[in-house]
C-alpha cells in the first residue's frame, strides 16, 4: 500500500459554526507607506523663481489568511480530495494535518518630479502680472506575489505543500465519492489553489506633463487668465500620435465689491462674478493600441509556461475630451457672516470609452472603443451662515453650512447599434439618456405552469429567457443609478472648549435594483431566501414568486433576466446622518502646565443608520453599487466609532 492511501474512507465532518471560524480562520494585513519629498527653490531675480521638486513614494501591503486544520476550509479540502483508486483503497491527495495558509505580497514604487519657473510683477501699483510654465513626469510601478501552504503548522512554522500534485487536484473537476458530483473545480481549486499562486503581474505606467499659466489682474477688479497644458501617457502603446493631447482654458473674473458703486453698500463684503471655459481629458488604463497578453502562469496538462491574451489591440484609441463652460458667482455679505457660491456649468464630452461586444468571428467577445459623445449641464450651490458669533474665546458659535448640486446628463451620440433586447440591457449608451440609465424587461406575471414572462414590444407575453433575443423595444427606460439631486447640511456648535458637528445628507432622483427573485430548481441544505416561502403552487397562484423545485416549469432561467426585470427597481432616495463629531479642547493654561501647546479629544460616528429612504422595501441604498451594465447590491456601509487625541509642543 502507497504512503497516503487506506483502505477504508475517512472524512471529516461536514459542519459550519459561525462562531467556531471566528477563532479557527486569521485575517492579517500589515501595510508600510513611506513618502519621500524634496524641493529646492532658487530666487534669480526680483519676481522670477525656479523651484524643483522630487518626491519618492514606496507602498508594501502583506495579506496572510490562515485556516487552522478544523476550520472548515481545511475540512472542506481534505474531503473533496479523499478519492478512491481502482484497487479499493483511499487516497489522500491533500495533507490531513496542518491547516492553510494563503500570503499575498503587494509592492508599489511611485516617483514625481516637477520644475517649474514662476514669475510675478506689479507694474505702476495697478497691473498684476502672474506667470508661470514647469514639467512634471511620473513613474508608477507595482508588482507582487501569492504564495500558498498547505499543511501549515503555525507553531513550527513547517509545511506539506511539496508533497501535494497540484495537476492531479486540476483533474478533478466533479467529485466522484465526496458529495458527489461536487464541482471541486470550481468551488475549491479555483478559488482556495489557483487564484492564490503565482505573480501579480508587474504594472508600470509613465506619465509626462507641460504646462502654462498665465494672469493678468487690473486695479484688483478685472481679472483675466489662461492655461495650456499637454498630457503624455504610454498606455496608449504604439499609437503614439495619441499619447498626447493638448488641453486649453480660458476665464475672467470681475471683482464688483471693489468698483465705487459697490463699496458704499456696507451689507457687500465680496462680490465675485467670473466665467471660464476650457477642455480636460481622461484616459482609460485598461486598455492599449496593440494586443496585450498575461504571461507567468501554467498549462495544467503539460506543465509549461503559457500566456493569457486579455485585449486586442485598437489602433484608433484616444483621449477622452470634455469642454467646460463654467459661469460663477462669489459673496460675502453682513460682515461676512453669510457666505456662499453659485456655480452654472455646461459640458460636452466626446469619445467617452465602453466596452463594445464584438462578434464571436473575431476571436474576442469584446473591446474596449471611444464609443459616445454626451452633454452634462447642472448647478452647484454653497452656502455658511453663522447664527451665533463667539464673543469671547470660550463663547458659544453656531454655524450653518449647505451645499446643493442639481445634474442632469444625456448621451448624444452612441457608434453602437443595438439590435436586442439583451443588448440594450448590457449596452452601456444608449441616446438620448442618462449614462448611467437602466433598461427592464416588462414583466407579464406567472404563467398557468408557474414560470416568470414577460411583455415583447409587440405585446406578446414571452415565456423563460427568450424575451433576451426580441427587439430593443422589449424593454424601457426606468430611470437612472446616478442621483441627480445631492444636499448636504453641516451645523457646528461650540461653547467653552466643546463642539459638536452634524452632518445630514439627502441623494435623490435616481433608482436602484434589489431583491430580485431567482429561479430554484433543486432543493437544498444551504440557506434560501425568504420569499420562496410565497412561491407559486398550484392553490398559491397569486403570487409573482415563480414556481420552485416540484413545481418548477423547466422553461428555464437566466440570472441577467430576473435582474434585470421592472418590478424590481425601487427609488434609491435617502436622508441619512452622515457623521457625528464630538469635540473638547482641553484649556491652554491645563495643557502647558504638562508640557503641550494643546490638546483635544475626538470622538466620531460614521455611516449613522438611515434616516429615511423613499423604497418601500427597507433596502439602504448605499449597499448598491454601479457595475455597467448593471446595478448591484453590495456590502451596507459599516458604521465605525473613532476616538481621536491631538497633541502639539
Amino acid at each position: 500500500m502507497q504512503p497516503g492511501q487506506r483502505t477504508t474512507k475517512r472524512y471529516a465532518r461536514c459542519h459550519y459554526y459561525l462562531l467556531d471560524e471566528i477563532h479557527l480562520n486569521k485575517h492579517k494585513i500589515q501595510r508600510q507607506n513611506t513618502r519621500y519629498h524634496g524641493e529646492l527653490l532658487f530666487k534669480i531675480i526680483e519676481g522670477v523663481t525656479f523651484n524643483t521638486q522630487f518626491v519618492y513614494e514606496v507602498n508594501r501591503r502583506s495579506v496572510a489568511n490562515y485556516s487552522q486544520e478544523d476550520s472548515y476550509v481545511s475540512r472542506l479540502m481534505r474531503n473533496v480530495y479523499t478519492v478512491r483508486a481502482a484497487n479499493g483503497t483511499y487516497q489522500y491527495l491533500t495533507p490531513q494535518n496542518g491547516g492553510r495558509l494563503a500570503t499575498e505580497n503587494r509592492q508599489g514604487d511611485f516617483w514625481t518630479a516637477r520644475a517649474q519657473v514662476d514669475f510675478t510683477r506689479t507694474i505702476a501699483g495697478k497691473h498684476d502680472v502672474v506667470f508661470l510654465a514647469g514639467l512634471e513626469f511620473r513613474e508608477t510601478n507595482a508588482k507582487g506575489t501569492r504564495n500558498l501552504f498547505l499543511g501549515w503548522d503555525d507553531q513550527l512554522q513547517s509545511h506539506s505543500t511539496t508533497s501535494v500534485d497540484f495537476n492531479a487536484l486540476w483533474l478533478i473537476n466533479n467529485t466522484s465519492w465526496y458529495a458527489a458530483p461536487y464541482p471541486a473545480r470550481q468551488f475549491v481549486y479555483t478559488p482556495l489553489i489557483r487564484d492564490v499562486i503565482g505573480p501579480i503581474v508587474e504594472t508600470r505606467t509613465r506619465n509626462g506633463s507641460g504646462y502654462a499659466n498665465f494672469t493678468y489682474t487690473y486695479d484688483n477688479r478685472f481679472n483675466v487668465f489662461g492655461s495650456l497644458r499637454k498630457d503624455y501617457a504610454d498606455v496608449y502603446g504604439l499609437a503614439t500620435e495619441f499619447r498626447g493631447s493638448p488641453f486649453w482654458s480660458v476665464g475672467a473674473s470681475w471683482n464688483l465689491h471693489n468698483e465705487e458703486f459697490i463699496k458704499g453698500i456696507n451689507k457687500v463684503n465680496i462680490l465675485k462674478l467670473r466665467t471660464s471655459y476650457g477642455f480636460t481629458g481622461n484616459i482609460y488604463e485598461g486598455a492599449t493600441s496593440y494586443m496585450t497578453a498575461t504571461t507567468g502562469q501554467t498549462n495544467s496538462y503539460t506543465g509549461q509556461p503559457r500566456a493569457t491574451i486579455e485585449s486586442p489591440g485598437n489602433p484608433e484609441l484616444s483621449w477622452e475630451r470634455t469642454g467646460t463652460i463654467n459661469i460663477g458667482v462669489e459673496f460675502m455679505l453682513f460682515d461676512h457672516r453669510l457666505r456662499g457660491v453659485f456655480d452654472w456649468y455646461n459640458k460636452k464630452s466626446d469619445k467617452l470609452f465602453s466596452r463594445k461586444t464584438l462578434e464571436t468571428t473575431k476571436g474576442f467577445t469584446s473591446l474596449i472603443m471611444n464609443l459616445a459623445d454626451m452633454k452634462n449641464n447642472g448647478v452647484e450651490l454653497t452656502l455658511a451662515y453663522d447664527w451665533f458669533r463667539a464673543k469671547s474665546q470660550n463663547g458659544f458659535s453656531w454655524t450653518t453650512s449647505a451645499t446643493g448640486s442639481y445634474n442632469k446628463n444625456e448621451i448624444t451620440y452612441v457608434e453602437t447599434q443595438y439590435s436586442t433586447a439583451y443588448s440594450v440591457i448590457n449596452g452601456r449608451f444608449m441616446k438620448g439618456y442618462p449614462i448611467s440609465a437602466m433598461f427592464s424587461y416588462r414583466f407579464a406575471g406567472l404563467t398557468e405552469k408557474g414560470s416568470q414572462s414577460w411583455y415583447a414590444e409587440n405585446g406578446n407575453i414571452i415565456p423563460g429567457v427568450n424575451i433576451q433575443n426580441n427587439t430593443p423595444g422589449s424593454v424601457y427606460y426606468s430611470g437612472q443609478a446616478d442621483p441627480k439631486y445631492t444636499f448636504a447640511v453641516e451645523n457646528q456648535w461650540k461653547w467653552n472648549g466643546f463642539s459638536l458637528n452634524m452632518m445630514l445628507v439627502y441623494y435623490g432622483g435616481h433608482h436602484l435594483r434589489a431583491n430580485q427573485i431567482q429561479m430554484s430548481w433543486n432543493p437544498t441544505d444551504a440557506p434560501v431566501r425568504s420569499w420562496y416561502i410565497d412561491a407559486w403552487t398550484p392553490t398559491n397562484t397569486n403570487t409573482i414568486v415563480p414556481g420552485i423545485w416540484q413545481h418548477d416549469a423547466g422553461e428555464g432561467s437566466q440570472p441577467a433576466v430576473q435582474n434585470a426585470t421592472d418590478i424590481f427597481v425601487h427609488p434609491a432616495d435617502f436622508l441619512k446622518i452622515r457623521n457625528l463629531v464630538f469635540g473638547y479642547d482641553l484649556p491652554r493654561g491645563m495643557v502647558s502646565k504638562i508640557g503641550f501647546n494643546s490638546l483635544s479629544l475626538r470622538f466620531q460616528i460614521d455611516n449613522l443608520p438611515t434616516v429615511w429612504m423613499k423604497n418601500s422595501i427597507g433596502f439602504d441604498p448605499e449597499r448598491v453599487v454601479v457595475q455597467a451594465p448593471n446595478v448591484v447590491a453590495g456590502v451596507t456601509l459599516p458604521t465605525c466609532y473613532i476616538f481621536g487625541l491631538n497633541f502639539r509642543f
